[in-house]
């Protein structure tokens, strides 16, 4: 199997690019392998979603953490890693092994930053960079939400960008990397592109291309001869026929529960109320519900209101909870799901 190059993707015309694929596709270390190679014609921004991540891949005191180039330095002859230049900020050096230590000598290649703390790095100039790469956006699942996580990361983007492009300069490529554990992750979220993908995904497509906004996603399928490689080492013949299993091998959204999502045919039926930006619909029985895009003449509640959120809680999602536990509740996007059990049990 040829492993995958985020590199052959860099296009001017979408600089936010996101790539995610089972585990084991070489999205990291093709990353990675831009600077050796020269593909990263400035400084590389590397970035972790947690300090406490950052901090694990970093030198300690002249010895090395758990540093993602080690294949990379094994395979190339290299010996390139991250040195912590200040709390919260590491930077990328060919490094040399003195009276026992790793340190660091020449210029730093790029930097390594984490999500989290990014926005405290006062004063700190990133314009030498032209390529960012997020690697592990998408956190597995026992992994604690980051509150406003989708805004943080555009924030950050907005940061690291500055003003470039008002100076005549291009953005920052954005490369982010995933594991398919799901979906429903901030960033998509605040792109309001869940359904999008949703879509993407039934369809069997690997690319979604959104020109006007300079976004793409790639989607990876699993690779017959990769799949059944791996799927004949230790840990895939223990876990075979698991979520974890249709995760990593097969690229399947395995942690999404796409239970009760379907298309349906809204004729016949009456709006009772719309939040966001779809309705509730009852059909003529009053027995069933189905919460479509299409919109009705009906009460609305402003969901970015308190009063809103507070006002719907009140009067439509008691009796909800009861229909939805029934499972006489029926959805026509993933995305609509997600909101609507925010509500009734976030």
């Amino acid at each position: 199997m040829d492993y995958l190059d985020i590199w052959n993707y860099k296009d001017d015309n979408y600089p936010f690019q996101f790539f995610i694929s089972g585990r084991g596709y070489g999205k990291t270390y093709s990353a990675l392998k831009g600077l050796p190679d020269g593909k990263v014609s400035e400084k590389l921004l590397f970035m972790r979603r947690t300090k406490q991540e950052l901090d694990l891949i970093t030198d300690v005191n002249g010895k090395e953490g758990a540093n993602p180039f080690k294949k990379l330095n094994k395979n190339e002859g290299t010996n390139l890693g991250f040195v912590k230049t200040k709390d919260g900020l590491s930077a990328i050096y060919e490094r040399e092994l003195l009276d026992d230590k790793l340190q660091p000598k020449g210029l730093p290649l790029g930097y390594g930053v984490a999500l989290s703390t990014i926005s405290s790095l006062r004063g700190i100039d990133f314009s030498d960079c032209s390529d960012w790469v997020y690697d592990e956006f998408i956190p597995e699942v026992h992994v604690s939400k980051m509150r406003g996580e989708g805004d943080a990361l555009l924030n950050a983007y907005e940061t690291v960008n500055r003003n470039r492009e008002l100076e005549g300069e291009k953005p920052i490529s954005f490369f982010a990397l995933g594991n398919s554990n799901n979906l429903n992750v901030p960033i998509f979220q605040a792109l309001g592109i869940v359904t999008d993908l949703e879509r993407m995904l039934r369809k069997g497509k690997q690319d979604k291309l959104y020109p006007d906004r300079g976004l793409a996603v790639h989607i990876f399928g699993d690779s017959s001869d990769f799949t059944q490689k791996k799927s004949q080492t230790a840990l895939y013949r223990l876990t075979a026929g698991t979520k974890f299993s249709d995760m990593s091998l097969k690229n399947k959204f395995a942690f999404d529960d796409f239970s009760l999502v379907e298309y349906k045919n809204i004729k016949g039926c009456s709006p009772i109320c719309s939040l966001y930006d779809f309705t509730i619909w009852q059909n003529k029985e009053g027995l069933s519900l189905y919460c479509s895009y299409a919109m009705g003449t009906c009460k609305h509640y402003n969901m970015d209101t308190l009063q809103g959120r507070r006002s719907f809680k009140s009067e439509i999602a008691p009796n909800l909870q009861g229909m939805f536990i029934k499972g006489c509740i029926k959805f026509e996007s993933y995305d609509i799901k997600l909101k609507i059990i925010e509500q009734l049990f976030g």
